[in-house]
C-alpha cells in the first residue's frame, strides 16, 4: 500500500519558515545590547579603514619601471586567473565535503527533514552567509585597489572601483564553487579534477602567451585602469562569467546532503567554541576533522623493526624515530597543502623583494600555518601528556628533541619556497643569502608552531592579569599574536636584502645580521620551552 507524498508548496513554505525565523530572531536578540553591537561595528569599520591606509603607506608610491609594466600587462591576467582558479579549487573541495553552508541543528532536524520545498529552506541561509562573503570581498578588494594605485599608473578612483568589484567577484566565485559542489553533490575526486583544470587552463595561457581561459579574461578586467590595457570586451565577458557562478550555485542548493550538513553542524559548533576561547590547537584538529584529513593506514615507507631494542624516550633517537614515523603517516593532501603554502611564501618573498612589502602579512600567515602542520610530533606529545607517565622524562628537553624533524621539514619547504622566489625574481638567485634566509625562516616557523602548541589557549584570570587590571587583556592578545609574528619574522632577511639593494649595498651582510637576530629570538623561545622541567611521571 502506498501513501501520497505531502509536500508544502513554495508560498506556504516561505510563510512558515519566515514566521519561524522571525520568532527565533526575536528570542535571540531580546537580550542583545544594541549600543554595544553598534560600537563593535564602528570599531570593525574603523579597523578596516586603518588597515587600508596603513597598507598603502607601507607600499608607498614607488612606480614600476617600463619593463615591469610590460610584464604586468602580458602576464598579469593569466596569473590572476591562476590565483582565482586555485581559490575555486579550494572552494570545490570544501563543497564536496559539505560546505559552505553551516546549518544549526534545529534547521537540520525540523526543516531539512520536513515535507517542504528544500530550496526555499536553504536559500535564506545562503543569503545570510553571502552578507559576510560580500563584506570580506569588499574590504579585501578595496585594500588591493588602494595598494595597486600606489605602484601602477592610472586614476586612483578607477583602481579602487575595480579593486572592489574584483574582490566581490572573487569572493562570490569561491563561495559559488563550494555551493555548486555541495548542491550538486560532486564527489571530492571529481571536484579536485575540475579545480585543477581551472588552475591549469590559465597556466597554459601564461606559458603560451594566449587568452583562451575565461579566468584569464577576468584577469584582464582586474587590470582595466592600467593605461594601454585591452580589457574590452574580453575582460567584461570574463567578469560576467565569474558572476554567473554564484547564480548557478543558488539554483542548485536544494540538493545539499542532510548527512553532510548534520556532520558539519556539530564540528562547526565546536570550531566556533574553540575560536571563542582562542585555542589554536583545537581549531587545527577540528579543521582536519571537518576536511576529513585522516592519517594514512599504510605508511609511505615501512617501519623498521628494532627487535626489542627500542631507544629510551629521553634520547634524541627516540624522538627522531617518532617524528619520522609521523611523516610516514601524513596523507597526500597534507603534503600538497604544505607545498602549496611554501609556494605562496616563495611568491610573497619575491613580491617583497620587488617592493610590495605588505605581502609579508600573507607570506607570514602561510608560513605559520605550514609550521603548525610541521610540529605535529610535538603537538601529539602536548595533546597526550599521559603517554609519558610511565617514563621519568622531563617535558622541556623532550619537547626540544621533538622539534628536530619539524625543523628539517620546514628547511625542505624553505628550499622549495626559495626555488619559487628565484624563479619569479632573478635577484633572489644568490645561493649564500638564500641559504641564510631559509635557515632563519625554518627556525622561525618551527619555533612559532611550537610556542603556539605549548602555550595553548589563554588562561583568563591569571595573577598577572589581576595585577594589570584593565590592561590584563593585553596578555591573551600577545600570546595569540606572538607566534604568527614570529613566523612572519622569517621574511626579515628578504626585507633586509631589499633595503640593501635599494641603497646600492651588498645584501649579504644585511641578510646575515638579520638572520642572526631572528635566530636569537628563536633561541629565547627554545629556552622557554626547555624550562618546562615538570616530569611526565
Amino acid at each position: 500500500m502506498t501513501y501520497p507524498t505531502l509536500t508544502l508548496d513554495r508560498p506556504a513554505t516561505r510563510q512558515v519558515l519566515g514566521e519561524l525565523r522571525k520568532a527565533r530572531f526575536k528570542r535571540r536578540t531580546q537580550d542583545i545590547d544594541w549600543v554595544e553591537s553598534l560600537y563593535k561595528a564602528y570599531l570593525t569599520g574603523l579597523a578596516a579603514i586603518a588597515l587600508i591606509i596603513a597598507a598603502s603607506s607601507v607600499v608607498g608610491d614607488g612606480r614600476l619601471h617600463a619593463s615591469e609594466l610590460l610584464d604586468v600587462r602580458n602576464h598579469g591576467p593569466a596569473i590572476v586567473g591562476m590565483v582565482l582558479g586555485a581559490l575555486m579549487l579550494l572552494g570545490l573541495r570544501s563543497g564536496a565535503r559539505g560546505g559552505p553552508l553551516s546549518f544549526e541543528p534545529p534547521d537540520i532536524t525540523h526543516v531539512l527533514l520536513a515535507p517542504l520545498d528544500r530550496g526555499s529552506a536553504v536559500r535564506p541561509i545562503a543569503w545570510r552567509q553571502l552578507r559576510g562573503v560580500l563584506a570580506i570581498g569588499l574590504v579585501g578588494g578595496a585594500t588591493a585597489g588602494n595598494l595597486a594605485r600606489g605602484r601602477l599608473p592610472g586614476a586612483t578612483a578607477a583602481w579602487v572601483a575595480v579593486g572592489v568589484v574584483t574582490g566581490l567577484a572573487i569572493s562570490l566565485a569561491v563561495w559559488g564553487a563550494a555551493a555548486i559542489a555541495s548542491g550538486r553533490r560532486i564527489r571530492p575526486l571529481v571536484a579536485t579534477g575540475i579545480g585543477l583544470v581551472l588552475v591549469a587552463w590559465p597556466a597554459v595561457d601564461l606559458a603560451a602567451k594566449t587568452t583562451t581561459s575565461p579566468l584569464t579574461w577576468f584577469g584582464k578586467f582586474t587590470l582595466a585602469p592600467l593605461p594601454g590595457s585591452d580589457a574590452v570586451p574580453l575582460g567584461y565577458i570574463g567578469l560576467a562569467l565569474v558572476l554567473l557562478v554564484p547564480v548557478f550555485a543558488l539554483l542548485g542548493l536544494a540538493g545539499v546532503s542532510v548527512e553532510a550538513a548534520q556532520r558539519r553542524a556539530g564540528l562547526v559548533d565546536q570550531l566556533r567554541f574553540a575560536l571563542t576561547i582562542q585555542d589554536v590547537r583545537a581549531v587545527v584538529l577540528l579543521y582536519r576533522q571537518l576536511s576529513q584529513h585522516g592519517t594514512r593506514t599504510k605508511p609511505w615507507w615501512p617501519h623498521r623493526s628494532l627487535s626489542g631494542k627500542a631507544p629510551h624516550p629521553s634520547t634524541w633517537r627516540a624522538q627522531i624515530r617518532r617524528g619520522v614515523h609521523g611523516l610516514a603517516r601524513w596523507p597526500l593532501v597534507r603534503v600538497v597543502r604544505m607545498l602549496a603554502l611554501a609556494a605562496v611564501a616563495g611568491a610573497c618573498a619575491a613580491g617583497i623583494y620587488a617592493g610590495t612589502t605588505p605581502l609579508v602579512v600573507v607570506g607570514g600567515f602561510a608560513w605559520f600555518i605550514a609550521g603548525l602542520d610541521a610540529v605535529e610530533p610535538l603537538a601529539q606529545e602536548a595533546d597526550h601528556p599521559d603517554r609519558g607517565a610511565e617514563f621519568p622524562v622531563e617535558r622541556g628537553p623532550m619537547y626540544i628533541r621533538s622539534l628536530l624533524v619539524p625543523f628539517l621539514v620546514m628547511f625542505v619547504l624553505g628550499l622549495a619556497a626559495a626555488g619559487v622566489a628565484a624563479a619569479l625574481d632573478p635577484g633572489l638567485r644568490a645561493a649564500e643569502p638564500a641559504l641564510f634566509t631559509v635557515v632563519a625562516a625554518a627556525l622561525a616557523a618551527t619555533a612559532a608552531g611550537a610556542v603556539s602548541v605549548i602555550a595553548g589557549a589563554p588562561k583568563m584570570g591569571s595573577q598577572l592579569q589581576q595585577i594589570l587590571g584593565d590592561y590584563g587583556g593585553i596578555i591573551p592578545l600577545f600570546r595569540q599574536a606572538f607566534p604568527p609574528l614570529l613566523a612572519t619574522a622569517g621574511f626579515a632577511p628578504v626585507i633586509a636584502a631589499q633595503i640593501a639593494v635599494k641603497h646600492h649595498n651588498l645584501p649579504m651582510p644585511y641578510v646575515v645580521n638579520t638572520a642572526w637576530v631572528v635566530a636569537s629570538i628563536v633561541l629565547v623561545c627554545g629556552a622557554w620551552i626547555n624550562s618546562r622541567r615538570d616530569r611526565a611521571a
